[in-house]
C-alpha cells in the first residue's frame, strides 16, 4: 500500500471527482459515512462531542455529526468560528441545520463542555497544515489533551503535518486513541516523533482512484498481509534438508550465550535446512543441549555456508573485527549484520566493507552510531534511503513501525507487531529468522520484509492469549504465526 504526501492525496481527490465523476461533497458523504460505521463499531453505545474546523476535515465531522443524529445517537456539536469556511463545509452546516441538530459556532472551548462519559470527534484540520497551530484551536486542543475523554481523530489528528513535523509542537497537536484515516497511510503516523499522537490507526478505503494512486510516484510503502503473503515461495513435496540451504550463526560469547541460543532456535524454527553456530568452545553445551538440531562450530575454517548472520551476543572486541573483515572481504553470499557487529563496524570504520550483499538490522542508536546522528525520525530515514542506495544494502531500521531499504531507496514500512514485543533477545530471533529465509533462497530484500512481517505477526498472536504485559522472545517460537513461516 503507497504512502502519499498531503499534496497526492489533494491530487487524488481532484482526480476521483473528475473522472469518476463525483462531486467533492458527494465524496465527503461517502468519507462521513464510512467514518460512521467504523466509529460506531468502535463505540456501539457511547455519545459523541463534535468538534470541527473551518475546511474540510470539519464538513467530514458536520456530515458525520447528521449520520450520528440521525442514527439516534445523543450528539453535541461545536463549530469553530472562523470568517472564512469552506464550500462543502458551509453545505454539510445547511444540511445539519435540516435535521434539527443543536450546534454551537464559537472561538471558545470550556473543559466544562466536555464533562461527562462522552467520545470526542476531532474534526478540527486534516492533511493541509503544515506550520503550527495558532491562535483559539490551539486552547482547544490543550483542553481535550487534558480531558479524561476518549478522542477519535478524522483523517488525522489537528496540528499534525502528513510528513515532516520537525517544525512542529507537541502541545499542539491533538493525542488521539484512534485515527480514522482517509485511503492511505500518512508518513508521519509511522515515525516515532509524532506517531504517538495517532493511537491506533483504522485505514478507511472512500475510493479515491485507484489508477491515479497506482500511478503516483512514492518511495514509501506499508507492507499489507496480501502483499507478503505473494511472497511466499511453497515448499516442494520432494525436498530434503539440502534444499533449504545452510546458515551459520556468528553469535554468543562468555556470559551472553542466550543470544546465540536465541538466533539458533528462531534459524531452525523457521525452516534452514542447516544451522551452524559458532561460538567460543567453552560454551557449546549451551548450544548442543539448547538447540540440539545446530551444529555447533568452536572456529570458522571454511565459509561454504548459504547465509551467515553476525553479532548477536558477541561482544565488541578486535577478535570480531578481525571475523567482520574475514567474512565480508571473502563470502559471496547474503550477510546479516545484527548488534555488536554494527556497533564493531561503527567503531573500528569498516563501513567500507558494506555492499550490496548485506543486511543491516540496527535500532535507531545503532544506526546514528554507524552513521552519524539524525535529529529528527524523518531525517533519519532520508538518510536511510541515501545510504541503501549508495551502498546497495538493505537496511531493517528497527522501530514501532520497521522501515526496510532498498538499493532504489524505497521504504517499506511494517505494521505488524506491538509494543509488548519491547523485551530482551527480540532482535536475536528476527537475525536468526532472516538468516533462516535466506537459506531457504530468499533474495535480501523479501528476506528482510518476509522477516520482519511474520516477527512482528508472531508477537500480535501471542499478545492476544496473554494478560502479561510483556513477551518473551521464547513465546514466539511457539506461536502457529512462527511454525508456519515459509508455508
Amino acid at each position: 500500500m503507497k504512502v502519499l504526501s498531503a499534496d497526492q492525496i489533494r491530487k487524488a481527490d481532484a482526480y476521483t471527482i473528475s473522472h469518476e465523476p463525483i462531486s467533492s461533497i458527494d465524496l465527503m458523504e461517502r468519507a462521513a459515512s464510512n467514518c460512521f460505521e467504523k466509529l460506531i463499531s468502535i463505540y456501539p453505545d457511547n455519545k459523541f462531542i463534535l468538534l470541527c474546523g473551518p475546511g474540510n476535515n470539519g464538513g467530514d465531522g458536520l456530515a458525520l455529526s447528521r449520520m450520528l443524529f440521525s442514527s439516534g445517537r445523543s450528539i453535541k456539536v461545536f463549530l469553530l468560528e472562523s470568517e472564512k469556511y469552506s464550500a462543502d463545509n458551509l453545505e454539510n452546516q445547511s444540511r445539519l441545520s435540516s435535521v434539527d441538530v443543536n450546534w454551537t459556532t464559537t472561538s471558545v472551548l470550556r473543559s466544562s463542555d466536555l464533562e461527562g462519559n462522552w467520545v470526542i470527534i476531532d474534526a478540527l484540520f486534516g492533511t493541509g497544515l503544515n506550520r503550527p497551530l495558532s491562535g483559539a484551536v490551539c486552547d482547544w486542543i490543550r483542553i481535550i489533551n487534558g480531558s479524561s475523554n476518549e478522542v477519535i481523530s478524522i483523517d488525522m489528528p489537528s496540528g499534525m503535518f502528513a510528513e515532516d513535523n520537525f517544525a512542529n509542537e507537541h502541545e499542539k497537536v491533538i493525542v488521539a486513541d484512534h485515527t480514522l484515516s482517509f485511503q492511505c497511510w500518512k508518513l508521519s503516523f509511522l515515525l516515532a516523533d509524532y506517531g504517538n499522537h495517532t493511537g491506533q490507526v483504522h485505514i478507511l478505503d472512500i475510493g479515491l482512484n485507484s489508477e491515479f494512486i497506482r500511478q503516483s510516484d512514492s518511495p514509501y510503502n506499508v507492507l499489507t498481509e496480501y502483499e507478503v503473503r505473494e511472497m511466499i515461495i511453497p515448499r516442494k513435496k520432494f525436498s530434503h534438508k539440502g534444499t533449504y540451504g545452510s546458515t551459520l550463526l556468528m553469535a554468543g560469547s562468555n556470559g551472553m550465550m542466550g543470544a546465540a541460543l536465541i538466533a539458533a532456535k528462531g534459524a531452525v524454527s523457521s525452516g534452514a535446512g542447516l544451522v551452524y553456530v559458532q561460538a567460543p568452545l567453552n560454551e557449546r553445551t549451551i548450544i548442543q543441549i539448547g538447540v540440539p538440531e545446530a551444529i555447533f562450530i568452536p572456529a570458522i575454517e571454511h565459509l561454504d555456508y548459504t547465509s551467515i548472520g553476525i553479532g548477536p551476543g558477541c561482544g565488541v572486541s578486535d577478535e570480531l573485527a578481525s571475523k567482520i573483515g574475514n567474512v565480508l572481504s571473502n563470502f559471496k553470499g547474503p550477510i546479516v549484520l545484527d548488534a555488536d557487529a554494527l556497533n564493531t563496524i561503527a567503531l573500528k570504520n569498516l563501513h567500507e566493507l558494506i555492499d550490496g550483499r548485506c543486511i543491516l538490522t540496527p535500532h535507531p542508536k545503532e544506526f546514528d552510531r554507524l552513521f552519524g546522528f539524525s535529529e529528527t525520525s524523518f531525517d533519519r530515514l532520508q538518510k536511510q534511503r541515501e545510504i541503501s542506495k549508495r551502498t546497495g544494502a538493505i537496511i531493517v531500521l528497527k522501530s514501532a513501525h520497521t522501515s526496510i531499504t532498498d538499493s532504489e531507496g524505497s521504504v517499506y514500512f511494517n505494521v505488524s507487531g506491538n509494543p509488548y514485543m519491547a523485551t530482551g533477545g527480540m532482535g536475536d530471533a528476527l537475525t536468526g529468522l532472516i538468516c533462516s529465509l535466506l537459506a531457504q533462497g530468499y533474495s535480501n530484500k523479501t528476506a528482510a520484509i518476509l522477516g520482519v512481517h511474520y516477527h512482528g505477526l508472531a508477537g500480535d498472536e501471542v499478545i492476544q492469549k496473554s494478560i502479561l504485559k510483556g513477551i518473551s522472545v521464547t513465546d514466539l517460537f511457539d506461536s502457529k504465526t512462527w511454525k508456519n513461516i515459509g508455508q
